[in-house]
């Protein structure tokens, strides 16, 4: 039975457009394009309707996330800096950028905890930025010197828990940084989850991705597998129940996490795509065999659109599917046992 994922490539490959299969980052505007970021070779916007990929702009930098701001305007972040842009008249009008006031150029994520307020996940420490007027401005950079203190500088993935007011910050390498915020947005407390001894503790200290579920239960994908923050409701400590391949996943390494909205959450690996149901506990996997780019995944590289299509990237282009319609079959083949071999002979 065929699965219904749809996979997306640029159809020429020139000496102009090194690499762009390698799919760094996802978005979906109003018109239903694609807005795709690549690995060193800027932003490109894909019409699905004519199956065209046309370059926006950032020419060969690397597109790490593309979130959506206003109508059409998105901030990019990547490997030169972040910028607000908006796309009109089929061309991109950066309107602001953070690059003179943060000494970093890779940023990889951004989040807004107040309509007014963004955090930005850089390669040296997590900025708070105000935006007034479609205008960054950065506030505070908060590193392992600053006090409170961030356990690395290189941030790679954040979620802001509006119920707790906290911010968690996935690193590379210092594991989760959850992050306490005061009335104003600011930081007053850091605590830090990194793998130890303990039997709960996060399965690795480098972080992926981020979700919180409809159940407002948090998933944080790591180096080593999927973990599930586990909140002890009268001490509020933090402890993790960890899956891995043990557990059926196709791969430990989680790039991506989304949930789907029949209690599923999709996450894409190293070796493949994994479906795993909330309600039974148990891994659906799935490889390039099935149709998807392939069984490589890119790092938070993933949108859900409104109508409930799934949109991810990878090494080797864009994965687009509804989850309604990847059925696995029920039909058991017929056998016939033809030739019998033991020990070569």
């Amino acid at each position: 039975d065929q699965k219904k994922f749809r996979h997306y490539t640029f159809s020429d490959l020139t000496d102009k457009l090194p690499n762009s299969n390698f799919i760094r980052a996802v978005s979906v505007d109003s018109q239903n394009r694609i807005w795709t970021g690549t690995h060193n070779n800027g932003l490109f916007l894909f019409n699905r309707k004519d199956n065209t990929f046309r370059k926006l702009g950032f020419e060969t930098n690397s597109i790490f996330f593309i979130a959506n701001y206003e109508k059409d305007k998105k901030i990019i972040c990547s490997s030169s800096g972040i910028y607000v842009v908006e796309q009109a008249n089929n061309k991109l009008e950066i309107l602001s950028s953070l690059n003179n006031d943060i000494e970093t150029n890779a940023t990889f994520y951004v989040i807004n905890s107040k309509p007014n307020i963004y955090w930005i996940a850089t390669l040296n420490g997590l900025v708070r930025a105000e935006m007034l007027n479609d205008k960054l401005k950065a506030d505070k950079i908060y590193t392992t010197s600053t006090n409170p203190a961030m356990s690395v500088n290189n941030c790679r993935v954040l979620l802001y828990d509006d119920i707790e007011n906290k911010l968690l910050v996935g690193t590379e390498g210092g594991g989760l940084n959850v992050v306490s915020l005061d009335k104003e947005h600011y930081a007053k407390k850091i605590e830090v989850y990194q793998t130890t001894n303990k039997l709960n503790s996060i399965s690795n200290n480098y972080v992926r991705s981020i979700i919180k579920d409809r159940y407002q239960n948090i998933w944080v994908g790591t180096y080593e597998g999927l973990n599930k923050i586990i909140r002890d409701e009268t001490s509020g400590e933090i402890t993790f129940q960890a899956y891995t391949k043990r557990d059926g996943l196709p791969n430990n390494m989680i790039q991506l996490l989304v949930e789907d909205n029949y209690n599923n959450l999709w996450m894409g690996t190293n070796g493949g795509l994994s479906k795993f149901n909330l309600n039974e506990n148990r891994f659906l996997n799935f490889t390039a065999s099935d149709g998807i780019q392939s069984n490589e995944f890119s790092e938070h590289c993933v949108y859900k659109k409104p109508d409930g299509e799934i949109i991810m990237g990878g090494i080797n282009g864009i994965t687009a599917f509804y989850p309604e319609q990847i059925n696995v079959s029920t039909n058991v083949p017929q056998t016939t046992i033809t030739e019998f071999y033991l020990d070569s002979k």
